[in-house]
Formats: structure tokens, C-alpha cells, sequence
């Protein structure tokens, strides 16, 4: 059996678990209203949303979360990110 952790680097495993995590989170949470099962034809105040479309634009609000901070975490190498915690040596001091 194949998983995204045997095909995806390392560095990206943080970002696509808490994607995995929200998209879950959401579909669990879209499941009761996505049959309509509660709608009243004569009531339209009642599901009176399109929640497919809605839960479509999560899921894609939340990859396009996720690709982001892989592309700005993709611009920090090592370095970058090391130097900013270094202090700069004290004036007048030897090497």
C-alpha cells in the first residue's frame, strides 16, 4: 500500500498532514447537509445554500494554504534562516 510519506520529501510531510487534518475536518463537517436530506421543497430557508460548491472552495482555500507556506518555506534555505539567529561579534573584539 502506497501513502503520500513514500512520495512526498520529508520537509513537505508537516504541511500536507495539517491539510489532510482540515480537509477532514471540513468534508466531516459538510457530510450532513451535502444529501439535502433535510430539505423541505416548500421551505427555501431551510439548505437553501449550494454547500458542494461551498466545500469546494474550502478544500481549494485550504491546498492553496498549504502550497503557499511550502513555497515560502521553500525560500528560506538553511542558511537564511541560521543567520538571522547569529549575533554579529561585539566592536573591538578579537576573532
Amino acid at each position: 500500500m502506497y501513502s503520500a510519506i513514500t512520495f512526498l520529501p520529508a520537509r513537505w510531510w508537516p504541511v500536507y498532514t495539517a491539510g489532510a487534518f482540515v480537509s477532514l475536518a471540513l468534508i466531516l463537517i459538510a457530510v450532513p447537509v451535502l444529501g439535502r436530506e433535510g430539505a423541505v421543497p416548500g421551505n427555501h430557508t431551510i439548505l437553501d445554500r449550494n454547500y458542494t460548491v461551498g466545500l469546494l472552495i474550502s478544500l481549494a482555500a485550504v491546498w492553496a494554504v498549504a502550497a503557499a507556506c511550502l513555497l515560502t518555506s521553500a525560500r528560506r534555505t538553511p542558511a537564511t534562516a541560521a543567520g538571522s539567529r547569529i549575533e554579529p561579534p561585539a566592536h573591538g573584539s578579537a576573532p
